[in-house]
């Protein structure tokens, strides 16, 4: 073959690739950075954040498969001290260190912005000065900061949106787990090509939907694969009954000592 009929081929496999890549309303699948540098090709790009780039070193994270899994298969009697058990989890999330989804995320978002694109945090958390709330939202930004993420900086005031200009860049706050984060990046980009990184299929589909927009998703998964082990939730659970006062078949010690 030619080298003018290589040359070509080369290009046309490029504009096929650059078709599918800016096609509206897609959803991708990444497991790691690596992944998504092949589908990021976009002028705005939006990291939501919990469970996407930071995530808590804690048995139980809300919306991860083998947590869901495990409390849908809590017996009867664990079931009994669920709501309990939930406020539990849930104080445990919040005071639990971070860590980086996948260690690469500072670098890969670095080198976004180094490249030209507006790169901006898009979470479902509520901004708020109230406690315990600001509390949680200044260590979440403090752990950003010393993981070296640094986002974008939005140029000029964006109406009917919450945001905070940080000395991390600027992280948009949709407010609620049920937001349309696609609201939030219409009032951004506007009809221009964005792209949402997200852990929550639902939560993309939901924003891709938004009418007048050009928006992508990408389903990032890589805190699946970081999950803590079944033998730990099982032992945190038995471990919070136990300081109740409660004792359920399931953490007798030769039930115990199979599931761990």
């Amino acid at each position: 073959m030619s080298c003018f009929f290589v040359f070509i081929f080369i290009v046309i496999c490029f504009q096929i690739q650059s078709v599918i890549l800016f096609e509206c309303s897609k959803i991708y699948e990444a497991v790691d950075v690596s992944t998504l540098e092949l589908l990021v090709n976009s002028e705005y790009i939006f990291f939501d954040i919990d469970e996407t780039l930071v995530m808590p070193i804690t048995p139980f994270i809300y919306g991860l498969p083998k947590s869901d899994a495990f409390v849908s298969a809590l017996d009867s009697c664990e079931m009994k001290f669920i709501r309990e058990l939930s406020h539990k989890m849930e104080d445990a999330y919040y005071l639990a260190p971070l860590q980086l989804v996948d260690p690469e995320l500072p670098t890969f978002i670095n080198q976004l912005r180094n490249s030209g694109k507006k790169v901006f945090a898009l979470t479902s958390r509520h901004l708020s000065d109230e406690e315990p709330t600001q509390t949680q939202n200044l260590k979440l930004l403090q752990n950003l900061n010393d993981f070296g993420i640094q986002f974008s900086h939005i140029q000029n005031h964006v109406n009917n949106t919450s945001y905070s200009n940080t000395t991390i860049g600027t992280i948009f706050w949709a407010g609620s787990e049920s937001a349309n984060k696609g609201d939030v990046i219409k009032a951004i980009a506007g009809n221009q090509q964005a792209i949402l990184i997200d852990n929550t299929l639902k939560k993309i589909t939901t924003a891709i939907a938004t009418e007048e927009t050009c928006i992508n998703g990408i389903h990032f998964l890589g805190a699946y694969f970081r999950e803590e082990p079944i033998s730990k939730m099982r032992s945190w659970v038995c471990t919070e009954l136990g300081k109740m006062g409660k004792l359920c078949p399931s953490c007798s010690s030769s039930s115990f000592h199979l599931n761990a």
